[in-house]
């Protein structure tokens, strides 16, 4: 079974796709908005159903990102 996830920066309203998962883990390869400061971002998924979104999103998982 595959999984839409999507994205958001907390101050943001709408939410970014970020694709189509079908393993686990996902990675989100974009870079940090801005170099050299942590980002915070919000991560949501649900899973599809014949390649259409079910709709009952997971809970929002907050991650804070750091450069390395």
């Amino acid at each position: 079974m595959s999984q839409k996830v999507q994205s958001r920066n907390p101050a943001a309203a709408s939410w970014t796709d970020l694709g189509t998962d079908m393993f686990s883990p996902f990675v989100d390869t974009r870079p940090i908005e801005t170099p050299g400061q942590p980002q915070v971002l919000e991560y949501r998924a649900c899973y599809l159903v014949s390649d259409q979104p079910t709709l009952e999103w997971s809970s929002v998982l907050v991650v804070t990102v750091s450069p390395s």
